[in-house]
């Protein structure tokens, strides 16, 4: 199995992963999603032969401190396709402005090893929903692009009403799909560093680890993940997130580098710093 993925599962060394290296979940595998509708609200979802998958986590070598999930293609059963280095995983796509959703329960006919990892698309300003039971919880990505588009000159305080809308617009469509309880979401604020103070103080930060100045640190854009581990003990779930930054800069003998950096990270779900969605009364 991939070294990072074992030390993903182990809660021992998941900490130095999930503190070290930014999970580059890319956007996959958009052709297994269906279109349905509820109340008249459009989503996506993935059927239960489309559920799961195998990853491996390789080392950008473009990008520092960077790991990017490669996915293939598998058939129901759970064959793996070819490789020791490859994990079983459930990966759920995100649709633009719309949500899709994903039961975190193995296909049918699956014979593969146990699922112990759920991964989503990148998150940059989607939010991401969990509910139910920690044995078979049920995973929401939703996207809001077209309410209140922020744009690039827009300031920070102007920025803040759009985002808010934006969140108000998920959380309520993902209450017309919700079918279970004890829901929780990680949204834009939780892992997205903006604050101009903050911004400032964590990129002259990350300068001083470069052993450069400041102003040799050329881009600053936030970037987050979001992603699940299955315990082995338990078969519970736990969702964690990822704030980290993609940065380029010039370093001390003035060669352009690029790479992220892991700002912070938590568990979301079901406990942790997610937000609270109320039960349906």
């Amino acid at each position: 199995m991939c070294e990072f993925f074992d030390h993903l599962k182990d809660p021992a060394k998941r900490g130095g992963i999930l503190g070290r290296f930014f999970l580059n979940m890319g956007d996959h595998f958009k052709s297994r999603l269906q279109r349905h509708a509820r109340n008249e609200l459009e989503y996506y979802r993935c059927s239960a032969d489309n559920r799961a998958s195998y990853a491996r986590l390789k080392p950008n070598p473009h990008y520092k401190n960077t790991l990017d999930m490669e996915l293939i293609n598998c058939d129901a059963d759970g064959t793996n396709p070819g490789g020791d280095d490859l994990e079983p995983v459930f990966y759920l796509p995100y649709m633009q402005n719309r949500l899709t959703r994903m039961n975190l329960k193995a296909p049918r006919r699956w014979n593969g090893p146990p699922i112990q990892v759920f991964a989503t698309a990148t998150i940059n300003g989607c939010s991401v929903f969990i509910e139910g039971d920690p044995g078979r919880p049920k995973a929401t990505h939703a996207n809001a692009q077209q309410v209140q588009p922020t744009l690039r000159q827009d300031s920070f305080e102007e920025k803040q009403p759009k985002i808010q809308a934006k969140i108000q617009s998920m959380n309520e469509s993902y209450d017309t799909l919700r079918t279970k309880t004890g829901a929780k979401a990680v949204h834009r604020p939780n892992y997205m560093i903006e604050a101009p103070n903050l911004v400032t103080a964590r990129k002259q930060e990350l300068a001083n680890g470069l052993h450069i100045p400041v102003e040799q640190v050329h881009d600053f854009i936030p970037v987050g993940s979001a992603i699940g581990i299955r315990s082995s003990d338990t078969d519970n779930w736990t969702f964690f997130y990822q704030r980290c930054v993609s940065f380029s800069y010039t370093n001390i003998v003035g060669k352009y580098k690029s790479g992220h950096k892991v700002l912070d990270f938590g568990e979301f779900w079901p406990n942790g710093t997610g937000s609270i969605i109320p039960d349906p009364v």
